[in-house]
């Protein structure tokens, strides 16, 4: 029994030491990590092991569970840490070891802030992670994106100082109601440099501190390089330290139908230093719904230099989306092109615009269309020239064109029109050259289709325009000229009625810039006071009626655009319908090489009074009576006329 007593007593210490062996643990050597604490992503954890006790021992620190993939430096020492890359709880393990004993403990790091996030390169959704409103995610310089890229709902990305996002190389980016913010103050934003990426609803806040380009004006929040493609509606560009966004000539933006997301709709620009966008002409189409009213004050929507094709299948239009536009180059559009009412344009010197079409131009009283040069002054832009295309234009003010020549024309003016115009209640006015010109058969169809427009203070003459339409112009209109500047030029037009040349109280009313025809069955007035200047080598030939009735204090003058002999070569009458010159001065013709005289009557005349008139200053005669020609007592004492010329002051062939 004894001896039994003694095995129980040996086996019982056999087993205490085995454990003991196994478990390498004993009381005097106890592993203390302290209390659970937090860290924010790029931290520094500094891992204490001081609260341990226990005879003489080594440390190993590591890292038991972990949402990253990091590691503790100088993990088996006083002075271990580590640098959370991630967000979530890290729980890290502390083991003593003493000769053959050990001891253990943990602690649990709750990290919140951003994950770093670097270059895309195979396909990624970035989910919410943050469970407050401290970003998501973090990017330190540029990330390339050249895979596709998913950012969920709800997304806050941060951006250093010096870092942005490109999207290349095959990349494309989704993004709904996702946040691209500055991690500090600003950052240098976005380029897009693919096709079928889409923005919706996203807040891109206090970019653009930096261009993406060679050009140092093309800072924006986001940029859109050319043969990029984009959907972009429903977002905020705030902030941003040049514009808001920037569309390179070859950009697009696309409907994304499969995720319902608009072409470019109803996004704000709230405060950008620059303005809210820097686009081709091609982009007014999609152009609709975007929303001003916190913008940085006296800036621009600016279009550049560009052309709207005819192969695009949306019309093009200007609306009055709040904010002026700025035009810093040349546009031109190939097809119909329309401008709603209210809306502002301004345009740098070289700039100026082209439609190959249809001009439309909206206006109303109370909210006219606006034309101006950027820079303020007369002759500040090109103008408008509508080539093989008419003109609608109604409440618009057309102001300080004409600084240049559009190729193709040889005359600078505000407004050029080839085909048919109709224009009313608007103002052309600051021209560096003339007005408004209508060269060729361009013309006014109705008298109704011009009325209520001003002519003011062009350095050229008012309007150039064809014979049949000066009566539709000076009448229902206010045409002023320059001192020594006609008010208006007249080249040869159709066969419209004539109508009424009006006194328009100018230096001289009208310069005639070819020889001019009434042809048989029309008839051509001329107010009292009229003055009518000819170009060197013009006719007026009267092969249908003209009747110029001056007065003793108003005589209406015709004669050269120099006051010299045979500047000009005359006036033909050659019609069987009524001519009456009374108080009319005709001077400086008789330039002919045949029939030389200020006043020519021919054979087919068969009803002309000339009265009370002066014909001198001629080169040849100052009346000729051609051969088988009544004299209609043109010469006769009773006509109280005044007649002289260097061959003599009147001649009859048939004498």
């Amino acid at each position: 029994m004894r001896i039994y007593k003694i095995l129980i007593v040996l086996i019982l210490v056999l087993v205490l030491f085995s454990t003991c062996q196994k478990n390498k643990q004993g009381p005097e050597l106890l592993a203390k990590t302290g209390p659970d604490t937090t860290a924010s992503i790029g931290d520094t954890v500094w891992l204490d092991a001081s609260p341990s006790s226990g005879p003489e021992y080594q440390i190993q620190w590591s890292i038991h569970n972990q949402p990253g993939n990091d590691t503790i430096t100088f993990s088996d020492s006083d002075s271990a840490f580590f640098i959370p890359t991630s967000n979530g709880t890290y729980q890290v393990k502390l083991t003593l070891s003493s000769e053959d004993l050990f001891s253990s403990d943990y602690m649990d790091v709750f990290v919140t802030g951003s994950v770093i996030i670097k270059d895309i390169t195979s396909n990624t959704r970035l989910k919410k992670i943050s469970v407050t409103d401290e970003p998501d995610y973090i990017v330190i310089e540029e990330l390339a994106v050249t895979a596709e890229l998913i950012v969920e709902l709800g997304v806050i990305i941060e951006f250093k100082e010096t870092a942005s996002m490109v999207v290349r190389d095959g990349g494309e980016i989704y993004a709904d109601n996702a946040s691209f913010i500055a991690a500090d103050s600003t950052w240098k934003g976005i380029a897009i440099v693919t096709e079928g990426n889409t923005f919706t609803n996203c807040l891109i806040e206090n970019a653009g501190n930096a261009s993406f380009t060679d050009d140092p004006d093309e800072i924006a929040s986001v940029i859109l390089k050319s043969g990029a493609t984009l959907a972009f509606s429903g977002n905020t560009l705030k902030y941003s330290g040049g514009y808001g966004i920037v569309v390179m000539n070859g950009a697009n933006f696309f409907d994304d139908t499969e995720n319902q997301v608009y072409p470019y709709r109803n996004n704000h620009f709230i405060k950008n230093a620059m303005g809210p966008m820097v686009i081709p002409v091609h982009v007014l189409s999609d152009l609709s719904g975007q929303y001003f009213e916190e913008e940085t004050e006296d800036t621009y929507i600016e279009i550049y230099e560009s052309t709207y094709s005819s192969s695009i299948s949306k019309s093009p239009w200007f609306s009055n989306q709040g904010m002026p536009y700025k035009i810093t180059g040349p546009i031109q559009f190939d097809k119909d092109l329309t401008i709603n009412n209210g809306v502002e344009m301004y345009f740098e010197s070289d700039a100026g615009l082209k439609v190959n079409g249809k001009l439309t131009v909206s206006g109303t009283s109370s909210d006219p269309v606006i034309l101006d040069g950027f820079i303020s002054g007369t002759a500040a832009w090109k103008g408008i020239f509508v080539h093989n295309g008419q003109v609608d234009m109604d409440y618009c003010n057309l102001l300080d064109a004409g600084n240049a020549v559009y190729s193709g024309l040889d005359v600078k003016a505000s407004l050029t029109v080839e085909q048919l115009l109709s224009m009313g209640n608007s103002t052309i006015s600051g021209s560096g050259g003339t007005g408004l010109y209508m060269p060729g058969t361009a013309h006014i169809q109705y008298t109704e289709n011009f009325s209520g427009n001003t002519f003011s203070n062009n350095a050229g003459s008012a309007v150039r325009i064809r014979m049949d339409d000066v009566n539709k112009v000076v009448n229902g209109n206010t045409i002023t000229s320059s001192p020594g500047i006609p008010a208006v030029e007249v080249h040869m037009g159709l066969d419209d009625p004539l109508g009424t040349w009006v006194n328009l109280a100018s230096d001289y009313d009208y310069k005639v810039l070819e020889s001019l025809t009434i042809k048989a069955t029309k008839d051509l007035t001329i107010e009292a006071g009229a003055i009518i200047k000819m170009t060197v080598g013009t006719i007026l030939q009267v092969n249908g009626g003209l009747q110029a009735i001056g007065t003793t204090g108003s005589m209406i003058t015709i004669g050269g655009t120099e006051s010299r002999k045979g500047h000009w070569d005359g006036i033909f009458l050659s019609g069987t319908q009524k001519v009456n010159l009374d108080y009319v001065n005709i001077m400086d013709g008789g330039g002919d090489f045949e029939d030389k005289a200020n006043l020519i009557v021919e054979s087919a005349a068969t009803d002309v009074t000339v009265t009370n008139s002066t014909i001198n200053n001629s080169k040849g005669y100052g009346v000729l009576i051609k051969s088988g020609a009544s004299e209609f007592g043109i010469n006769d004492p009773v006509s109280n006329n005044t007649l002289e010329g260097d061959l003599g002051e009147y001649h009859e062939e048939s004498k």
